[in-house]
């Protein structure tokens, strides 16, 4: 009941439900991944941000409206990492004689700052209709995993590998979802 009847605020560092599925929730882009664990796959991790919901009085439904400052990064496994790393590896080192680098002379992730710029805003209309739950939403964001944005390696004359490094870096992405869920008892 902020300002008026059934609005709710809430502003700080949350987790913010985002799709109607409890467990397996594809549509939850908000929420950035927890990758640290491998053995605790489809963890999220909170966020700083400002949610706004209006409970609809028809449908037993709702519209959300979320704001993030900046959007956050998943966090990664370091086996996700050097399998990234092998695999470019073996990408460069096929269109070399040889090798004679002793490893990446540079591994960097340009991770997006804290600056108005990645913010991230999304919208959501929930509603249960004949005892399915459903859920609409729009989400322009950060991706929060990676992608390779460069890969520089140099060779001598003879082609041996002398030099490699790359970069990772998230591009601005718009996530449509739309998810149905009904509860068998």
């Amino acid at each position: 009941n902020f300002i008026v009847e059934r609005l709710d605020l809430s502003v700080g560092k949350q987790r913010i439900p985002w799709g109607a599925a409890d467990t397996l929730n594809p549509t939850d882009v908000l929420n950035p991944l927890d990758l640290s664990d491998p053995l605790d796959f489809g963890r999220k991790s909170a966020s700083v941000a400002v949610s706004l919901a209006y409970a609809l009085p028809v449908l037993d439904g709702s519209l959300q409206l979320v704001y993030e400052p900046w959007s956050p990064i998943a966090r990664l496994n370091p086996l996700l990492l050097q399998q990234l790393s092998d695999a470019l590896y073996a990408q460069i080192l096929a269109s070399c004689a040889g090798d004679s680098t002793s490893g990446w002379t540079s591994e960097t992730v340009t991770v997006p700052g804290y600056d108005l710029s990645n913010w991230l805003v999304g919208a959501r209309f929930a509603a249960s209709v004949l005892g399915f739950d459903l859920s609409v939403s729009y989400v322009n964001r950060l991706d929060d995993l990676p992608t390779v944005t460069s890969a520089d390696f140099a060779t001598d004359p003879g082609y041996t590998l002398t030099d490699r490094s790359y970069s990772l870096g998230y591009y601005r992405e718009h996530v449509i979802g739309f998810d149905i869920v009904k509860d068998l008892g």
